[in-house]
């Protein structure tokens, strides 16, 4: 099972773009913290009607946010060449701690 649940401040405020598709999606980015001065910048993705609402919910950078998703991993190629591999999460919910939840 690939499920991951993170905390974290916003360091990065979502933004809704869509494919060439038609299909929206939403990049935002939080920072965690493992509680003994490591932190750590996680990007994270958001697909369809979940990065629309997302991106009309009012998050803004240095807000606290709860995320539920899976990790993810793509190979890449830079124009120099070299391979590496981009990770993130794929979030399917995000919460807003002590915010009324519908």
């Amino acid at each position: 099972m690939n499920q991951v649940v993170l905390s974290g401040v916003v360091t990065e405020e979502p933004e809704l773009k869509y494919s060439q598709g038609g299909k929206a999606y939403c990049n935002l980015t939080i920072q965690t913290d493992d509680g003994g001065g490591y932190y750590s910048e996680v990007p994270l993705v958001m697909f369809g009607k979940a990065a629309e609402e997302t991106a009309n919910s009012g998050i803004v950078v240095g807000m606290f946010i709860e995320v539920t998703g899976a990790i993810q991993s793509q190979k890449k190629e830079g124009r120099d060449g070299q391979e590496w591999t981009n990770i993130s999460v794929k979030a399917f919910r995000i919460n807003l701690p002590g915010a009324a939840q519908a």
